[in-house]
């Protein structure tokens, strides 16, 4: 572990302040969820991180399907133009100044195309320890969270520490009410304790963990644009055409009107005329 790079992804967060698929039982166990309650885990020296303790990876989720974002990459990424190229404007090009709960409705759509972020440190479930080391995936909150708390916290030594470290209590609440996020509190154990009896075996087991890129693949332009497409479909009356899926590089024309009263204007605005490759 090393404080200051944490520390220093922490302050990246907050100046921001902003798919071979889990087929297999196989891939399916070697991911954790918490249960509603308390778990108890021990958090791992991450291989793949070993001074931040956890990677992030970006998602999309359209259609009731997680893609990687390939924007994380430095690749082309049609959800990025949609997205930047949500809000309507004038010919020239200046965002129209929108009504409060139309501007309300139209952000919330848009940020549909903004990737989600999942942060996956690898843990030592307790009572499960003979499965070997796991993921475990939570939200950006949850990482800060613990990044601060914890990793962050000159109080506490180096918790991940095969040695000495310290296990975790993961509390886990379900929401109760419609729009709430669940709970996930995360609480180190006073007194530190080895990871398990066979350190040996746990270290040779880290040094041939998967990867996490070994689960997610990244999608190509195509398939990204061809969900955006069947995401961003208006429902037509008579024969007025579906609206298409915006390509790479295509510039998108100004909205004509003055008023946009529903988002599926929006879209039929930032589709309307172009042509798929």
């Amino acid at each position: 572990m090393n404080r200051e790079k944490i520390l220093a992804e922490l302050a990246k967060f907050e100046a921001k302040n902003t798919k071979k698929t889990f087929d297999s039982e196989t891939n399916k166990s070697i991911f954790w969820n918490a249960k509603p309650g308390e778990n108890k885990v021990r958090i791992l020296p991450n291989p793949f991180a070993p001074e931040l303790v956890a990677v992030n990876r970006s998602f999309y989720y359209l259609n009731e399907k997680t893609y990687l974002a390939p924007c994380q990459n430095g690749n082309p990424d049609p959800c990025v133009e949609v997205y930047n190229n949500f809000m309507p404007k004038d010919s020239a090009g200046a965002q129209i100044k929108l009504p409060l709960d139309e501007w309300k409705t139209l952000t919330n759509a848009r940020n549909k195309f903004q990737p989600t972020y999942r942060y996956f440190f690898v843990v030592l479930p307790r009572g499960e320890e003979a499965e070997g080391p796991k993921w475990w995936g939570c939200s950006e909150k949850v990482w800060k969270d613990i990044m601060f708390e914890i990793f962050g916290n000159e109080d506490w030594d180096d918790i991940t520490d095969l040695k000495i470290g310290y296990d975790v209590t993961i509390t886990y609440t379900k929401s109760t009410k419609k729009g709430e996020f669940a709970s996930t509190k995360v609480v180190p154990s006073p007194k530190s304790k080895p990871a398990c009896d066979d350190l040996e075996t746990l270290q040779t087991q880290l040094k041939d963990f998967p990867a996490i890129d070994t689960f997610f693949k990244e999608p190509t332009y195509q398939e990204l644009k061809d969900a955006i497409e069947a995401h961003m479909k208006v429902p037509t009356t008579g024969d007025e055409p579906v609206a298409k899926a915006q390509p790479e590089q295509a510039k998108v024309p100004p909205v004509k009107t003055e008023e946009v009263k529903e988002v599926e204007d929006v879209f039929k605005s930032i589709l309307d005329g172009i042509e798929l490759p």
